[in-house]
C-alpha cells in the first residue's frame, strides 16, 4: 500500500517559506488542514468539531493531489490561506519570487470581481500583471456571490453592480486581448465558466481562444440564452453542442417548463 505518512515535501515548504519571506510578506509555517467533500459550506456543527479538534484550516482540495503527488513521487507542499488584498505590486513581486525559485505556478483570475463599474480596469489590469509574472498556470473562475460573503450584503444594498454572463464574456475577451509575451498556459476547468473548451497555450492558441468568446458574443439573444442554461445544467461544453439536435432540445424544454427567456436568464442562472 502507498504511504502517504508525510503528505508534503519539507523541502519544498523551505522554498516557498523563503520566497514568501524575501517578498515581504507575512508567512506561518505548519498546521494542520482538514479536507471536506465539496462544494458546499461546512455547517455549523460541522465546524465547531474541527474547532474542536484544532484544525487550522478547511478546504476542498488539496488531500487528492497530495495522493496523486505521492504516486507520482512528486514534490508537493500548500500554499493556504493566502492573506487577500495584497497590492499589484506585491503580487506581481511574489509571483516572480515563486517563478525565480523554480516553483510551478497558477494564478487564478476571477472574471466578474471588478462588478459593472471596474469590469475593463479589472481586465486590463490582471493582464498587465499576469504579463509580468508569466505563470505556468492561468485559471479562471467566474465570480459566484454566496449568501454568507460581505461581497453578497454590498450587492444587495446595490453598492456592487453583478455583470450578467455576456457582460464577463466581454471582459474575458478583454483579458485575452491584452495578455502578450507570456508563454503561459490558461484553463477554464470550472462548470461556472461558460466555455469548457477555453483553454489553450500562449501565444499560439491566443487566437482559438478569442475566438470562442467572440463567437458567444456575435450570437443572437436567444442562443446566448440556450447556450448559458445548457452549461448551467451540464449539457452544454463548448459552442458546438448547439447544434446536437438532442442535447438542444433538452435545454429548450427546460427553459419552456422553466419559463425562461433571454429577459430573464441573468436571474434564473443566479439561482440556479
Amino acid at each position: 500500500p502507498l504511504s502517504c505518512d508525510r503528505r508534503v515535501c519539507r523541502t519544498v515548504v523551505d522554498v516557498l517559506e523563503k520566497a514568501i519571506s524575501e517578498a515581504g510578506v507575512a508567512c506561518h509555517k505548519g498546521g494542520t488542514y482538514v479536507c471536506m467533500e465539496g462544494p458546499a459550506f461546512s455547517t455549523q456543527a460541522e465546524s465547531n468539531l474541527y474547532r474542536s479538534w484544532k484544525m487550522d484550516l478547511i478546504g476542498m482540495t488539496s488531500l487528492p493531489e497530495a495522493k496523486l503527488a505521492r504516486e507520482a513521487e512528486i514534490c508537493y507542499a500548500v500554499l493556504a490561506m493566502v492573506r487577500k488584498g495584497a497590492d499589484k505590486a506585491t503580487h506581481i513581486k511574489a509571483g516572480r519570487k515563486v517563478k525565480n525559485a523554480g516553483i510551478e505556478l497558477s494564478e487564478y483570475v476571477m472574471p466578474g470581481l471588478g462588478g459593472k463599474t471596474l469590469s475593463r480596469e479589472h481586465a486590463l489590469e490582471t493582464a498587465d500583471a499576469l504579463n509580468r509574472i508569466n505563470a505556468d498556470f492561468i485559471r479562471l473562475r467566474t465570480l459566484a456571490i454566496p449568501n454568507q460573503t460581505e461581497l453578497f450584503q454590498q450587492y444587495s444594498q446595490g453598492n456592487f453592480q453583478k455583470q450578467n454572463n455576456c457582460e464577463i464574456v466581454a471582459e474575458i475577451l478583454l483579458l485575452l486581448q491584452s495578455l502578450e509575451g507570456i508563454t503561459s498556459t490558461l484553463a477554464s476547468d470550472h462548470i461556472l465558466n461558460l466555455f469548457e473548451d477555453l483553454k489553450g497555450r500562449f501565444p499560439d492558441d491566443k487566437e482559438k481562444m478569442t475566438a470562442i468568446a467572440s463567437r458567444f458574443l456575435a450570437l443572437n439573444r436567444e442562443e446566448q440564452m440556450l447556450y448559458q442554461v445548457g452549461r448551467r445544467i451540464g449539457l452544454f461544453a463548448r459552442l458546438d453542442d448547439l447544434h446536437d439536435p438532442f442535447r438542444r432540445t433538452r435545454v429548450e424544454e427546460t427553459c419552456n417548463r422553466l419559463g425562461i427567456t433571454p429577459g430573464n436568464v441573468d436571474s434564473v442562472m443566479d439561482e440556479m
